[in-house]
């Protein structure tokens, strides 16, 4: 499993930097007085609500906004992965505003399922009234705080997870133990797992690659 994650992670970084460096003009985003996005997808725009002013909004590593490789790796998903979601599951970890899984909810189609998890209250919050602005009705938001178990969580309880995907969320060394915990926890051996960072982090790779005990 470690060698899988591994792989992974380093190949859906390299893919979502080429994105974002060689094809700019695919990741824009518009900001509505920086409290709101709109975010365009095959003649679909979708308004995605942030918290806080602009300072707050730059600062503040809550959630509370939209960040680039949350665009990305939506993107990504729409443009490579869409024709392998319909009637999947997927599971977004610190989710932030919800964007990646507003995208994935369409993906995913009726007979799916798409649940995104974040680990502050308000976030999850920001996330369900984000959820609330699609038409879809197959989605869910949830309080997962990484190291405890799925099973106590209703929304995640018993499920298992065709896809599992997180955005700028190995920002820091500290976050790698938990973040590795995390995905021990809510995948199986057929779990695709999509990690997408601002930057390349080889410290995380390597983090992975080491810990064969859990992965």
């Amino acid at each position: 499993m470690s060698m899988c994650i591994y792989l992974r992670t380093r190949v859906c970084w390299y893919v979502c930097a080429y994105f974002l460096y060689v094809h700019p003009g695919k990741c824009k985003f518009f900001l509505n007085n920086l409290k709101g996005v709109l975010f365009n997808r095959a003649g679909t725009v979708y308004r995605v609500i942030q918290r806080g002013s602009e300072q707050e909004i730059v600062s503040d590593n809550t959630g509370g906004a939209v960040y680039d490789a949350a665009i990305v790796l939506s993107r990504y998903l729409a443009a490579v992965e869409a024709p392998h979601m319909q009637g999947t599951s997927l599971l977004e970890l610190g989710s932030g505003p919800a964007l990646v899984s507003m995208i994935a909810a369409r993906l995913v189609g009726d007979s799916g399922y798409v649940c995104a998890t974040d680990g502050d209250e308000k976030t999850v919050t920001l996330a369900a009234e984000n959820l609330a602005l699609i038409p879809e009705q197959n989605t869910s938001a949830a309080r997962f705080w990484w190291g405890t178990s799925p099973q106590d969580i209703a929304e995640m309880r018993g499920r298992s997870w065709d896809y599992i995907v997180a955005s700028d969320v190995a920002y820091e060394p500290a976050v790698f133990e938990p973040l590795c915990e995390a995905l021990l926890a809510v995948s199986t051996s057929s779990s695709k797992i999509l990690l997408c960072n601002g930057s390349f982090s080889f410290s995380f790779v390597y983090n992975c690659a080491m810990h064969e005990t859990w992965l």
